[in-house]
């Protein structure tokens, strides 16, 4: 256990601000003052051991949690969908979650090999995002969608595509109805990170979702930190809107598909496509297969339908896809007993619920699940490894 005086203050208003809970609110939980409870996150003042114990009963994080030292990113970018609407709290707390999966991330490479994402250096826009222009847009998707190998139909599964080109995927509960997604590019790291939200779990949504952040990752890797305003907000959101709508429905394969500027023939294209109706009138819109005279009747005939308020057809017939590159990592160290759940919880010091929300793992039920389509794991033995612990190759199986 650690010492008292290595308490760190910082750690409190993380675990505080991530839980919502007043000042006012906690310092009633673990009956010290307010004052007292200023002087903790000051680091003006250090609880006492009974004040810690009933610290980490209020806000439910492991003891060792207050103790790490505070991870510093002056590097790495945050791309939020839906960010503008959300509340200080709301995107504090989203912040702190997409730290813990670097955390996490960072563990799971203590034991396993991950490969660099497959996209090569030069798919990246170098371009300022107020240069980017649509038709650069479409350039993206195109050429992202020949290299990987997917041509011209709809994408099956839109998180298997991000996790079998080593994209990190994570979706959990985001708390927040206006946060839908977020998404970390770090230049120091190999693996961009995306975390989709389960609030309003919904197939179409989270396939969209998906393709936005990948959008961001495309679009605006070299945007500088200091860029990420509310002022230039419109615009990122915008060209990654745009970067999904062109990565889920070519242009070659919508203009194929599409006959007649109807609701009813959007649905049918909403089948065909795995994009909302709404997103498959904005993409018709953009492509300017539909004027913008269609495009506003078209949407006063949605809210007649009451299709903005009580969701789309369709829209509850198909269970959302979900992430599993992060869960078979466990479910493995698991399995091979490398390391039990105690162990997990020790090196990540975070609270277990918030652990399987990040990794998309039930750690009550465990049971050994089955190895996606696009992943075989190889075991080798790593002769430099302390304890001679075995560590494991993930690579991409070969399609037949």
């Amino acid at each position: 256990m650690n010492d008292i005086k290595s308490f760190n203050p910082e750690k409190l208003i993380e675990a505080r601000e991530f839980r919502k809970i007043t000042k006012n609110e906690l310092s009633k939980k673990i009956d010290v003052s307010v004052q007292s409870l200023v002087a903790y996150e000051k680091g003006k003042a250090i609880p006492s051991f009974d004040s810690m114990k009933k610290l980490v009963e209020a806000l439910r994080f492991p003891y060792q949690f207050f103790f790490q030292n505070s991870v510093s990113d002056n590097v790495s970018k945050v791309f939020f969908r839906s960010y503008a609407s959300a509340t200080k709290s709301e995107r504090k707390s989203q912040i702190y979650r997409i730290t813990w999966l670097t955390s996490v991330l960072s563990f799971i490479e203590k034991y396993f090999e991950l490969n660099n994402a497959n996209i090569p250096s030069d798919f990246y826009s170098n371009l300022s995002f107020k240069e980017i222009k649509e038709e650069q847009i479409e350039y993206y998707a195109n050429k992202l969608r020949i290299y990987w190998k997917i041509g011209l139909q709809p994408v099956t599964n839109m998180i298997n595509l991000l996790e079998s080109n080593s994209i990190i995927v994570a979706k959990g509960n985001s708390e927040s109805s206006k946060i839908d997604a977020f998404s970390k590019v770090d230049p120091l790291t190999k693996n961009p990170l995306v975390f989709l939200s389960s609030y309003k779990n919904n197939y179409y949504r989270t396939r969209f979702d998906a393709a936005h952040e990948l959008g961001h990752i495309i679009l605006h890797s070299n945007l500088r930190k200091e860029e990420l305003t509310n002022e230039n907000l419109t615009y990122l959101e915008d060209q990654a809107n745009y970067f999904a709508g062109a990565f889920l429905m070519p242009a070659e394969t919508f203009s194929r598909n599409f006959f007649y500027p109807s609701l009813d023939e959007f649905l049918r294209l909403k089948k065909f496509s795995g994009m909302s109706v709404a997103a498959l009138i904005m993409r018709a819109s953009n492509l300017n297969f539909i004027s913008e005279e269609t495009k506003t009747k078209l949407f006063m005939n949605y809210s007649k339908r009451k299709w903005r308020t009580n969701g789309e057809p369709l829209d509850n017939t198909i269970l959302p896809e979900e992430p599993k590159f992060l869960s078979l990592c466990i479910n493995a160290l698991l399995e091979k007993k490398i390391l039990k759940v105690g162990d997990i919880i020790e090196q990540l010091n975070l609270p277990l619920d918030e652990i399987a929300n990040l990794i998309n793992f039930d750690f009550a039920n465990y049971k050994e699940k089955e190895n996606p389509y696009f992943i075989e794991i190889k075991i080798k033995k790593n002769e430099n490894q302390k304890r001679n612990l075995q560590i494991f190759e993930l690579t991409k199986k070969k399609e037949n």
